[in-house]
């Protein structure tokens, strides 16, 4: 075994570089991957997703890992539209979207799924008309009703629903 080792190691073994090329991520952008973008690599055509996992083994750094993000990024990479950035979302919470009942978090889950830009005319229209309703900030202090006051926790039973301020919520929520 230990010759096999020796002698094959190097063929047979992979070793994870310690900065993973991403083709969406510079050192100073972290953008969201148009997975299923059609582009072409010579010799051949290709998604974003494909090239970005074929990408992976490579270190950031590398003449590859660059070369790629110069030539795709503006056709594979995107500043994602998000309901509430920086904020909590209130997911339960529901809210009309042209006529149709939705919750805050099926609101934000299409944004991620039409591929929804920061700045585009449709972004800044959906978060100015759900912001208020949907979107909260972070607590300081959160509350923690699993946490007693002597520090004792205890388990979250999530889909147990209880009755507070004259509405119904899951303990999740």
């Amino acid at each position: 075994c230990d010759a096999a080792k020796q002698s094959l190691g190097d063929t047979c073994c992979y070793n994870y570089p310690d900065n993973p090329c991403m083709l969406c991520r510079s050192e100073t952008e972290f953008l969201d991957l148009r997975a299923l973008e059609e582009i072409d690599v010579d010799p051949e055509s290709m998604t974003c997703f494909d090239l970005s996992k074929r990408l992976g083994p490579e270190e950031n750094d590398s003449q590859m890992c660059t070369s790629a993000q110069k030539e795709h990024w503006d056709s594979c990479c995107y500043d994602q539209c998000t309901l509430c950035e920086g904020k909590g979302i209130k997911w339960w919470n529901e809210v009309e979207y042209e006529g149709e009942p939705l919750n805050c978090g099926e609101v934000d889950a299409m944004l991620y799924a039409d591929e929804t830009e920061v700045g585009t005319e449709n972004c800044t229209e959906i978060v100015s008309s759900f912001n208020r309703d949907c979107c909260y900030d972070y607590p300081t202090t959160p509350c923690d009703v699993c946490t007693k006051e002597n520090g004792e926790r205890h388990t979250l039973m999530p889909n147990e629903e209880v009755d507070y301020e004259e509405s119904t919520f899951t303990c999740a929520e």
